[in-house]
């Protein structure tokens, strides 16, 4: 019995379920020649969004920080041992740290200077064929008047026309205040911060470092300028203590040196001018010289072992990277012209169609509504 039951109302519901589709299939049929004409004007504005906008392309750079710390702790030791350094040892956080990347590739100041980078645009690019330059700016590239596609023209076009954009003074682009950006520098800097992406993968370490411009010439260039400036910039980030303490070290090192090269002088002058001499006098005088230069020998020894130190401290916390993919031409857009015509396609098929089904009935709610409006005016202008 509850096999019967169970049945009937399956059948139930999927009658339900067709009463409800085919009224909605009738309204779609009668709107048929609708759907066909608003989807074929969509077809061709996608193919003209599709051919007269720029294709993106992105280059991307594959890099490892190397651990090499166990190795370098095991060879500053085995030194350590051997020339009593006792104050040599490995740094405890590791020999690198590539997490502050992000970070570092989307700051403001980071993105200000690439736009000084000089690029070369692929042969085939129209600001190449236009201007006939080979090298430009970052700047240069993203601000020639030849890149600006039709749609940008329109809205910009309007825009003047309603007075809504203000002029705006980029300034020099190679003396950028990092503390008082304008407003077109701003739109650039954003413009950049969503080109620039940087992945990494917390297990392994492996860094992903992105760039995505409408020139693939340009974004493999940015993409490997990208990766090496980062690398550069932790570099001096994690040596940055080691190097100081470096340059301390070898200054009042050069400074014992000097003065253990007056001593000696001293000592020696001293020793042949009053060789023959049997004077307690002088020659308490010459042990004491002798005794400085012994002092002074041995201050320099030991500072010259903390300057190796100092040194060796400098090469272990400078991190080691290893370019695993570097950045290649990308010969392929991110989304073909094929893909926006179908999406264009979709998206008026899917409006045209629900006009088709829902478009009598709103039609009829708004007159309604409108019929109701105009009545209550109506009304109130009577009793007026």
């Amino acid at each position: 019995m509850k096999d019967e039951e169970l049945y009937k109302k399956e059948e139930i519901n999927s009658q339900k379920i067709n009463i409800d589709v085919l009224p909605l299939l009738s309204k779609l049929y009668h709107g048929k020649l609708v759907v066909i004409i608003v989807t074929i004007i969509f077809i061709i504005v996608g193919i003209i969004n599709a051919f007269t906008s720029d294709r993106d392309y992105t280059a991307s750079e594959v890099v490892v920080p190397e651990q090499e710390q166990d190795m370098k702790s095991s060879l500053m030791n085995s030194l350590s041992s051997f020339m009593d350094l006792s104050s040599v040892a490995g740094s405890d956080e590791g020999a690198y740290n590539v997490t502050i990347f992000p970070e570092m590739a989307t700051s403001k100041p980071f993105l200000a200077s690439l736009l000084k980078c000089n690029v070369s645009p692929s042969p085939k690019s129209k600001i190449r064929k236009k201007t006939g330059k080979v090298n430009m700016s970052l700047y240069d590239y993203y601000t020639d008047s030849t890149r600006i596609t039709t749609t940008e023209k329109v809205i910009g076009g309007i825009k003047k026309i309603l007075h809504l954009e203000k002029k705006d003074s980029i300034g020099n682009i190679n003396k950028i205040d990092n503390t008082h950006y304008t407003k077109q520098q701003e739109k650039l800097i954003k413009k950049m911060a969503s080109s620039v992406d940087v992945v990494i993968n917390k297990k392994t370490g492996i860094t992903t470092i992105s760039f995505t411009c409408d020139d693939p010439a340009v974004a493999q260039q940015i993409a490997d300028t990208v990766s090496c400036r980062l690398q550069t910039m932790v570099i001096n980030y994690k040596t940055l203590k080691a190097k100081e303490k470096l340059k301390y070290y070898t200054k009042i090192s050069d400074e014992a040196r000097i003065r253990l090269i007056k001593l000696q002088k001293k000592y020696a002058a001293a020793a042949d001018e009053n060789f023959f001499v049997e004077l307690q006098s002088v020659k308490g005088n010459i042990d004491r010289i002798e005794q400085d230069a012994i002092l002074a020998q041995e201050a320099y020894n030991t500072i010259e072992k903390q300057r190796i130190s100092a040194l060796m401290e400098v090469q272990d916390a400078k991190p080691v990277f290893v370019v695993l993919e570097p950045a290649s031409y990308p010969n392929k857009a991110n989304s073909s012209r094929a893909v926006k015509v179908i999406i264009y396609a979709l998206l008026g098929f899917i409006l045209s169609s629900a006009w088709a089904i829902f478009g009598s009935q709103l039609r009829t709610t708004w007159k309604r509504d409108w019929d109701v409006i105009k009545s209550n005016k109506t009304t109130k202008n009577e009793n007026n």
